[in-house]
């Protein structure tokens, strides 16, 4: 299929273009995102010889694989991002405890730093996550729990308080780098990056089904996406690929709704014409495609009507 265009960023004024060939590349002035625009036939016309290289004239079939193309590389991505970062290594938790907060109850229980968790409530622990469930699974309770102290395991009963409406400890643990080789590295992004996408699909499904004016308020158009970037981009450039990572991962959930003019939108438009056994007329394909894209230029406005307020806000407006 003839690509006309492909470019750096959402449709809009550009801040440079080149041709080569019979594709213009290019970036625009909303460097976020990006988008591939295929040669369409205009039905005013008579059929012209090259009539194959049309999206409109491929099969069902090569139309879903076409689609499918956007999603499934946003989904692709973060396994190489998340690679780089665990062969860079990145700072983990330990189970080693580095302060014990006053008035908290592990001061109370006589906990001290360089304390090492190995155990709580009966259970082996071995990554600090899987105390942090623990704890905060316990509120109001007391929980036993074994440490490593100068050589020798001792045991301490803290009563959890309750903070956030969660079990609380009051304590902070070391950190330590943590680095992975290549092929591990990639195995374990594999896995990471389907956990994600798995979860945030959940995390979606609740939002749209039981919070929807929290999802919506919670979305961020290309300029809060931008900001939000560069803020996390002067911490680190680790965490800044994570980010990447996320965001890419959601582009690719988000690519997946049954909307047009989205990849999702145009898989079901597909799968709607193999149920038929003919194409969409094109005026209703037009009138489609229209609606669409309407209702998210209208969603766009609101993000970025939004994100310009919390901007104004943060440097002191009103």
């Amino acid at each position: 299929v003839k690509v006309d265009e492909f470019m750096l960023g959402f449709p809009g004024p550009r801040i440079f273009s080149l041709t080569r060939g019979e594709t213009t590349y290019g970036a625009t002035l909303v460097f976020f995102g990006g988008y591939c625009r295929f040669a369409h036939f205009d039905p005013k016309k008579s059929l012209p010889r090259d009539r194959g290289r049309f999206l409109e004239f491929q099969s069902v079939w090569r139309k879903l694989g076409i689609f499918l193309g956007g999603p499934v590389m946003n989904l692709i991505l973060p396994i190489f991002l998340i690679t780089a970062v665990l062969i860079v290594g990145f700072m983990v938790p330990t189970t080693t405890i580095a302060k014990v907060w006053s008035n908290a109850p592990a001061i109370e229980a006589g906990f001290k730093p360089g304390d090492k968790i190995i155990s709580a409530d009966g259970k082996r622990i071995s990554e600090w996550g899987e105390a942090v469930e623990i704890f905060q699974a316990n509120p109001n309770k007391q929980v036993k729990v074994g440490v490593i102290r100068k050589g020798k395991l001792i045991f301490l009963y803290p009563t959890l308080t309750v903070r956030d409406s969660h079990g609380f400890l009051g304590i902070e643990v070391a950190t330590e780098r943590r680095r992975e080789n290549p092929f591990v590295a990639f195995y374990k992004a594999t896995i990471m990056t389907a956990q994600w996408t798995i979860k945030m699909c959940q995390i979606l499904f609740e939002f749209l089904t039981q919070r929807l004016g929290e999802f919506i308020g919670g979305l961020r158009s290309p300029i809060g996406a931008v900001q939000e970037a560069a803020e996390i981009a002067r911490g680190s450039i680790l965490d800044f690929l994570l980010m990447l990572a996320v965001m890419s991962i959601f582009l690719g959930i988000f690519n997946f709704f049954p909307l047009p003019p989205l990849d999702g939108g145009r898989m079901l438009i597909a799968g709607i014409e193999l149920i038929r056994g003919k194409p969409i007329e094109p005026n209703l394909l037009i009138a489609i495609q229209g609606t669409g894209m309407f209702f998210l230029l209208f969603l766009m406005i609101y993000l970025v009507l939004a994100d310009i307020q919390r901007l104004i806000a943060s440097f002191g407006g009103i």
